[in-house]
């Protein structure tokens, strides 16, 4: 699909869209539905959002940060690229906006008998209807040398402000002449452009920082999203595919697999390499509360009844975001934002007993190669009700387009951050 003038219209229209039918229900007579929101990121603010525009509801957001660390822009925050922009939030900031009651605790467990969530100061709180947000766990049982007790000694830099700061820590120390490893995930898992992202403006901080290093992509897969869009930026920018390129990747049959890290050496299936920052981004399943409370199934991610987005292990439970089961949508934050849309909606036709109409389920996902050089694909997905799955509609799927003219990479740069401020930025406007 071309990037065309309309092409930010579209988005931001997405973004605004009520996704299934509804509207404001003013004048009916109830009581306030209690409902409960656990996780605080981006798909369950978008929810809290969404409803209290359509519907008086008593809601209670559960949150164990006081601040929201945003993964979405992320990379060039790492690098610190010019104008990039903040990506750490106070909540109080929503929360009075929203006019809704925050208890920043660790919820630990469901009662889904009485309808109570415990928090871990011992507080419990009572819901009729229970959204959660658990965002992602890792897994660390296929790289020897890595667990969970050492995992900033090798951040992943992909959940959380600490692992974040760790990892930026590594960069700006690096000696120069050592290469900045980046391990990447097999799939399943959150952002699956970030490791490439993150290599280009790695790329680009070592040419003005530390021009005797370069980036090491050691990944697992055979292949990567939006491949040829990334190679072909990497060649302009990076001189990749060449002797003097700042990017080297090593994908599953080079032998970029990795089976242990010790110290500063990353044993992989092409050999041994050395370096003082590792990014080791470990493969990914549900966050600890969705698979301590009974909502994964064997595959460690939570099935959702897609029109809905409820959960099929528990009732009254809806789940959001990373953590669920979407089709073949992505785990991105604009697939976690459409979803939170389409569950308020159906929370509220449930409240009110009206007809839930069919879902639209859309995604977005920009990628930064260089400052201003963006790229980007977007799609769109269904699902027919004879078919019990998402599916991606490859007519309505597009990347930017090989050789396109440079204004299009830097629209496709602009049009990521305008997309940021919309669905993160924008929820902590005062």
């Amino acid at each position: 699909m071309a990037i065309n003038n309309n092409k930010r219209t579209f988005i931001k229209a997405l973004l605004s869209m009520p996704l299934i039918g509804g509207g404001l229900y003013f004048g009916l007579k109830f009581s306030r539905p209690k409902i409960v929101v656990v996780g605080g990121g981006c798909a369950g603010l978008e929810f809290i959002e969404s409803i209290i525009d359509k519907i008086d509801v008593d809601i209670t957001l559960i949150e164990e940060k006081p601040a929201y660390h945003s993964c979405f822009m992320s990379n060039a925050a790492l690098v610190e690229m010019k104008e990039h922009p903040k990506i750490k939030f106070d909540y109080q900031t929503f929360i009075k906006r929203a006019g809704i009651r925050f208890i920043q605790d660790k919820a630990l467990s469901i009662d889904s008998n009485t309808k109570r969530i415990i928090c871990a100061s011992g507080e419990y709180v009572e819901y009729d209807y229970l959204i959660t947000a658990p965002g992602i766990g890792f897994i660390y049982d296929n790289v020897e040398g890595v667990s969970e007790n050492n995992t900033l000694s090798y951040p992943h830099g992909w959940k959380g402000e600490q692992s974040f700061l760790a990892l930026k820590d590594k960069l700006q120390q690096l000696p120069d002449g050592q290469p900045f490893i980046i391990i990447a995930p097999d799939k399943i898992y959150k952002c699956p452009p970030g490791p490439y992202e993150r290599a280009g403006l790695v790329a680009d901080y070592l040419r003005h920082h530390k021009p005797n290093s370069y980036v090491l992509i050691l990944d697992s897969k055979s292949s990567f999203t939006k491949q040829d869009a990334f190679v072909e930026g990497w060649k302009k920018h990076y001189q990749f595919g060449t002797q003097n390129s700042l990017i080297k990747y090593l994908s599953k049959e080079a032998g970029g697999q990795v089976t242990r890290i010790k110290g500063n050496k990353v044993f992989a299936k092409a050999g041994t390499f050395e370096s003082e920052c590792i990014n080791f981004i470990p493969r990914q399943r549900a966050g600890d509360f969705a698979l301590n409370n009974g909502l994964t199934n064997a595959s460690g991610w939570c099935p959702i009844n897609f029109d809905t987005m409820a959960s099929t292990l528990l009732p009254n439970t809806y789940v959001l975001g990373d953590a669920a089961i979407a089709g073949d949508m992505p785990k991105s934050a604009f697939s976690a934002a459409n979803q939170a849309r389409i569950c308020a909606n159906a929370v509220v036709a449930e409240i009110t007993k009206t007809t839930l109409k069919p879902s639209v389920y859309h995604n977005v996902c920009y990628s930064l190669i260089a400052p201003n050089y963006g790229i980007s694909i977007s799609a769109a997905y269904k699902r027919d009700y004879d078919d019990p799955w998402i599916r991606l509609i490859p007519e309505q799927t597009g990347i930017t387009p090989l050789q396109s003219e440079p204004w299009i990479y830097r629209a496709e740069s602009r049009q990521a951050l305008d997309t940021f401020n919309r669905i993160i930025a924008s929820k902590f406007n005062k």
